[in-house]
């Protein structure tokens, strides 16, 4: 025997905002390697199943996660089907449907740099309840208008300067 939950469907994402977000930036000479975890709540009782066609066949965006433009070597976790998520302009936008409850998405990239400054803005497109940003290299300085300096943070004997942020708003540009 097998349970199997049914929900209802709707196409308003009023119910979708990100619980808590990661960033976990390590620093080389010319690179910067992101980490980016996710985790997306259906607060809802309904399905989200999008309304905004995205395909040629009618796929509906679900979830718009943002990338650098520059951004290389690209991965996700299972979560992202590559039947259903497809790169754009902005970043990846996945086309499965969010059922009630947390959806975690985990992606990895390369940032390439030249100059000794650099700067990552992502747009933010749905409400952010916490978000920490962890970077691995000390010698760094990072300032952001929306994250507050917090202690040093140790992981598997690395050392990590750490942000964090709560109640970021939706449709903003994280810096």
């Amino acid at each position: 025997t097998w349970e199997v939950s049914v929900y209802d469907a709707t196409p308003k994402p009023d119910q979708i905002r990100i619980a808590r977000g990661h960033l976990v930036v390590n620093v080389s000479e010319d690179m910067l390697s992101v980490l980016q975890y996710f985790s997306f709540m259906n607060a809802g009782d309904k399905t989200y199943v999008g309304s905004h066609p995205i395909t040629p066949d009618g796929k509906k965006e679900t979830i718009r996660l943002s990338l650098p433009t520059n951004a290389t070597q690209i991965s996700s976790n299972e979560v992202l089907d590559q039947c259903c998520a497809f790169r754009t302009d902005e970043g990846i936008s996945d086309t499965l449907a969010v059922e009630p409850g947390p959806k975690d998405i985990v992606l990895s990239y390369q940032l390439p740099f030249k100059s000794s400054s650099v700067f990552l803005d992502l747009p933010l497109y749905y409400p952010m309840d916490a978000l920490n940003l962890l970077v691995g290299d000390q010698r760094v300085k990072v300032s952001s208008p929306q994250l507050q300096p917090q202690v040093l943070q140790d992981m598997g004997g690395q050392k990590y300067l750490h942000f964090s942020g709560r109640n970021l708003a939706a449709n903003t540009e994280l810096s």
